[in-house]
């Protein structure tokens, strides 16, 4: 297995939206287990990575096709956190398997009423 950065940063794109600067990466799994289990590392990578990128937000998905859905890690300052239903890294979005079309309009929405 590549180290945890090279999975974060391998599909990683970068967004503006409503005024902050976001990196989005997505890692396709099979199960959630490897990112269960490296938890405490996925985190510490992705605080890294958006500070060393200085992006506000920056949002790791781990997704599932076999658990219909994505576990998303997500750095940001913790207000923007609670703001964005996040605090609580990872947070489990079944149903989320495409960044374009399931997350983007969805973070957007909670964006825009912050």
């Amino acid at each position: 297995m590549p180290p945890v950065r090279d999975l974060l940063t391998a599909d990683m794109k970068a967004y503006e939206l409503f005024g902050k600067s976001i990196a989005i990466s997505q890692v396709m799994v099979p199960t959630y287990e490897f990112a269960q289990t490296h938890a405490e590392e996925i985190m510490n990578e992705a605080d890294a990575i958006r500070s060393a990128q200085n992006h506000d937000i920056f949002l790791a998905l781990f997704t599932s096709v076999f658990e219909d859905g994505s576990l998303v890690f997500a750095s940001a300052p913790a207000a923007l956190l609670e703001s964005l239903e996040l605090a609580d890294s990872p947070v489990t979005m079944k149903g989320v398997m495409s960044r374009k079309n399931d997350f983007i309009p969805y973070l957007g929405t909670l964006l825009k009423n912050i």
